[in-house]
């Protein structure tokens, strides 16, 4: 059976408002009713109507990305880097299929119609480092188990030092990391009196996570989350980037910050309902609470209303 590009299709429909879609499309866009893994549009796909129409194209080339036969392998025995060089004034909408495709998964920061043309190079120089073996082996595969137990500085001086295939979308989630490492610096300053170092100190702070409203928190840490949800959604290296910097969904289901002494806590009924949202399937994610037992009867409570 031939593959008919959803770049093709959707043509048509890049001024409909989502409602207006068939109901294919939508499906599509949103995973709905998809078995292998879902993949993280580029686009919020949840918005659409409020999306430009460069926006609604990217997502549709981000789809045939993963789902058109054999197009992955096919790029990575490719260089975009060496093909991309007569289309470097050209837009977006310009481009060619495969290579629009291409763009759209390795453009996750920067869209392609805004950035200068060694922008677009470095982005075609992304892309192809992506795709080699070797890629796992980046900061998107880094786990950052071994490097809490080091102080502050010493995790911002290895998280500097990583990226060595210099993929400009990669630094900003390094930047992003170290922020976050410099911005909980100085709370545990404020907190304990002292700069978080190697230095034989005592700690003021209990090991016990507290809730927002003062009382013990119930949940699970990030890496339990990670290993439960993992490839619904996010990778496991995901799924732990995605909850240190958590948006205001994740951050909703968080029952309690963590500290230099004590992982922060998620509450995996809240995230299992988010994923619902989301447009994973209830089947699977019944699954993964089989394995929570702690939990089973409060995700049943929870989504008793969606299974009627």
């Amino acid at each position: 059976m031939t593959y008919i590009l959803l770049l093709d299709q959707i043509f048509p429909f890049l001024e409909s408002q989502f409602s207006a879609l068939p109901i294919d499309f939508q499906n599509k866009l949103t995973q709905k009713g998809i078995e292998k893994p879902n993949i993280v549009i580029s686009a919020d796909v949840s918005k659409w109507d409020k999306l430009s129409k460069l926006q609604r194209e990217y997502s549709a080339a981000l789809y045939d990305f993963h789902y058109s036969p054999n197009h992955r392998r096919k790029a990575a025995s490719e260089k975009l880097i060496e093909s991309i060089t007569p289309y470097l004034e050209t837009k977006f909408s310009d481009l060619p299929q495969e290579m629009r495709m291409n763009i759209a998964y390795v453009d996750i920061f920067q869209k392609w119609d805004e950035i200068s043309t060694e922008q677009r190079k470095q982005m075609a120089h992304d892309f192809d480092a992506r795709m080699q073996p070797d890629y796992e082996k980046t900061v998107t595969q880094y786990c950052d188990l071994e490097l809490e137990r080091l102080s502050i500085p010493e995790q911002i001086f290895y998280w500097q030092r990583l990226n060595p295939n210099g993929l400009a979308s990669e630094q900003i989630k390094i930047d992003t990391k170290i922020k976050e490492l410099e911005t909980r610096e100085v709370e545990l300053e404020e907190l304990l009196g002292y700069p978080d170092s190697n230095k034989e100190q005592e700690p003021r702070q209990v090991r016990i996570a507290h809730s927002p409203d003062g009382g013990t928190a119930r949940g699970i840490d990030k890496r339990k989350v990670a290993a439960t949800f993992q490839n619904i959604k996010w990778d496991y290296a995901h799924w732990l980037t995605n909850l240190a910097t958590p948006s205001k969904n994740l951050l909703d289901c968080r029952t309690a910050r963590g500290s230099k002494s004590a992982s922060s806590l998620w509450n995996p009924v809240s995230i299992g309902l988010y994923l619902l949202d989301e447009g994973i399937p209830m089947k699977k994610l019944d699954a993964l609470f089989v394995d929570l037992k702690d939990w089973t009867n409060e995700w049943q409570e929870k989504t008793e209303l969606e299974r009627d």
